[in-house]
Protein backbone atom coordinates (compact mmCIF):
# COMPACT_ATOMS: atom_id res chain seq x y z
CA UNK A 1 0.00 0.00 0.00
CA UNK A 2 1.26 3.48 -0.70
CA UNK A 3 1.51 5.96 2.12
CA UNK A 4 0.65 9.50 1.15
CA UNK A 5 1.64 12.15 3.64
CA UNK A 6 -1.00 14.81 3.20
CA UNK A 7 -4.23 15.97 4.79
CA UNK A 8 -6.40 15.49 1.71
CA UNK A 9 -6.53 13.03 -1.13
CA UNK A 10 -4.46 14.30 -3.95
CA UNK A 11 -3.10 13.01 -7.22
CA UNK A 12 -0.20 11.23 -5.48
CA UNK A 13 -2.63 8.48 -4.41
CA UNK A 14 -3.04 7.47 -8.06
CA UNK A 15 0.71 6.98 -8.48
CA UNK A 16 0.93 3.67 -6.51
CA UNK A 17 2.66 0.94 -8.46
CA UNK A 18 0.33 -1.86 -7.27
CA UNK A 19 -2.84 0.19 -7.93
CA UNK A 20 -4.16 -0.38 -4.37
CA UNK A 21 -6.14 2.31 -2.64
CA UNK A 22 -3.75 4.68 -1.02
CA UNK A 23 -3.78 4.99 2.72
CA UNK A 24 -4.08 8.60 3.72
CA UNK A 25 -1.93 9.37 6.71
CA UNK A 26 -2.54 12.70 8.33
CA UNK A 27 0.85 14.11 8.96
CA UNK A 28 2.39 11.09 10.70
CA UNK A 29 3.13 7.52 9.57
CA UNK A 30 1.53 6.09 12.75
CA UNK A 31 -1.85 7.78 12.30
CA UNK A 32 -4.96 5.59 12.22
CA UNK A 33 -6.96 5.30 9.01
CA UNK A 34 -10.63 6.35 8.90
CA UNK A 35 -11.78 2.71 8.58
CA UNK A 36 -9.96 1.79 11.77
CA UNK A 37 -11.51 4.76 13.54
CA UNK A 38 -14.99 3.64 12.45
CA UNK A 39 -14.35 0.09 13.67
CA UNK A 40 -13.03 1.36 17.00
CA UNK A 41 -16.03 3.67 17.39
CA UNK A 42 -18.43 0.79 16.65
CA UNK A 43 -16.71 -1.45 19.22
CA UNK A 44 -16.88 1.35 21.80
CA UNK A 45 -20.60 1.82 21.07
CA UNK A 46 -21.31 -1.89 21.48
CA UNK A 47 -19.29 -2.07 24.71
CA UNK A 48 -21.11 1.02 26.01
CA UNK A 49 -24.51 -0.58 25.34
CA UNK A 50 -23.41 -3.80 27.06
CA UNK A 51 -22.12 -1.79 30.01
CA UNK A 52 -25.36 0.20 30.36
CA UNK A 53 -27.45 -2.98 30.11
CA UNK A 54 -25.25 -4.64 32.73
CA UNK A 55 -25.67 -1.69 35.10
CA UNK A 56 -29.44 -1.76 34.51
CA UNK A 57 -29.56 -5.51 35.23
CA UNK A 58 -27.52 -5.21 38.43
CA UNK A 59 -29.63 -2.26 39.59
CA UNK A 60 -32.87 -4.12 38.84
CA UNK A 61 -31.66 -7.26 40.60
CA UNK A 62 -30.60 -5.20 43.64
CA UNK A 63 -33.97 -3.44 43.78
CA UNK A 64 -35.82 -6.75 43.44
CA UNK A 65 -33.84 -8.38 46.25
CA UNK A 66 -34.14 -5.40 48.60
CA UNK A 67 -37.86 -4.76 48.03
CA UNK A 68 -39.18 -8.32 47.88
CA UNK A 69 -39.23 -10.65 50.80
CA UNK A 70 -37.75 -14.09 50.53
CA UNK A 71 -40.08 -17.06 50.41
CA UNK A 72 -41.86 -17.41 53.73
CA UNK A 73 -42.15 -21.12 54.45
CA UNK A 74 -43.81 -20.47 57.80
CA UNK A 75 -47.07 -19.99 55.89
CA UNK A 76 -46.97 -23.73 55.16
CA UNK A 77 -46.99 -24.46 58.89
CA UNK A 78 -50.22 -22.46 59.24
CA UNK A 79 -51.86 -24.13 56.22
CA UNK A 80 -55.64 -24.16 56.48
CA UNK A 81 -57.29 -26.25 53.77
CA UNK A 82 -60.69 -24.80 54.61
CA UNK A 83 -63.81 -26.61 55.69
CA UNK A 84 -65.56 -28.88 53.21
CA UNK A 85 -69.25 -28.72 52.42
CA UNK A 86 -70.86 -31.94 53.60
CA UNK A 87 -73.91 -33.62 52.15
CA UNK A 88 -75.81 -35.50 54.86
CA UNK A 89 -78.77 -37.80 54.58
CA UNK A 90 -81.81 -37.67 56.87
CA UNK A 91 -80.01 -39.64 59.57
CA UNK A 92 -76.95 -37.31 59.59
CA UNK A 93 -74.68 -39.79 57.83
CA UNK A 94 -72.20 -38.22 55.40
CA UNK A 95 -73.32 -38.88 51.86
CA UNK A 96 -70.89 -36.62 49.96
CA UNK A 97 -68.19 -34.01 50.44
CA UNK A 98 -67.29 -30.91 48.38
CA UNK A 99 -63.98 -29.17 48.95
CA UNK A 100 -61.26 -27.43 46.96
CA UNK A 101 -58.35 -29.34 48.48
CA UNK A 102 -58.46 -32.91 49.58
CA UNK A 103 -55.25 -32.90 51.53
CA UNK A 104 -54.04 -34.21 54.79
CA UNK A 105 -50.73 -32.56 55.75
CA UNK A 106 -48.14 -34.91 57.25
CA UNK A 107 -44.80 -34.27 58.90
CA UNK A 108 -41.56 -34.86 57.01
CA UNK A 109 -40.60 -37.64 59.43
CA UNK A 110 -43.78 -39.52 58.46
CA UNK A 111 -42.86 -39.68 54.75
CA UNK A 112 -41.50 -43.13 53.87
CA UNK A 113 -37.83 -43.12 52.85
CA UNK A 114 -38.53 -45.05 49.63
CA UNK A 115 -40.90 -42.25 48.52
CA UNK A 116 -38.18 -39.64 49.15
CA UNK A 117 -35.66 -41.77 47.24
CA UNK A 118 -38.13 -42.19 44.36
CA UNK A 119 -38.56 -38.41 44.04
CA UNK A 120 -34.80 -37.89 44.18
CA UNK A 121 -34.18 -40.58 41.56
CA UNK A 122 -36.60 -38.93 39.16
CA UNK A 123 -35.71 -35.29 39.82
CA UNK A 124 -32.04 -35.12 40.82
CA UNK A 125 -29.85 -38.18 41.24
CA UNK A 126 -26.93 -36.07 42.48
CA UNK A 127 -28.99 -34.22 45.13
CA UNK A 128 -26.69 -35.22 47.99
CA UNK A 129 -23.55 -34.38 45.98
CA UNK A 130 -24.14 -30.63 45.45
CA UNK A 131 -25.20 -27.62 47.52
CA UNK A 132 -28.82 -27.61 46.39
CA UNK A 133 -28.38 -26.19 42.90
CA UNK A 134 -26.97 -28.45 40.23
CA UNK A 135 -25.15 -26.35 37.65
CA UNK A 136 -25.07 -29.17 35.12
CA UNK A 137 -28.77 -29.88 35.77
CA UNK A 138 -29.59 -26.24 35.18
CA UNK A 139 -27.58 -26.12 31.96
CA UNK A 140 -29.13 -29.32 30.58
CA UNK A 141 -32.70 -28.57 31.69
CA UNK A 142 -35.33 -28.39 28.99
Amino acid sequence: MCDVYCSTIDKKANNCKNKQKARIVHGHPLSVSSESVLIIMRVVQILSVIFVLGIAFVTGAFMFVTHNRCIDFSALERYDPGKPSLLLDDNGVEWGRFQLDRRKPIAYKDIPSHLINAFLAIEDRAFFEHNGVSISGTVYSR
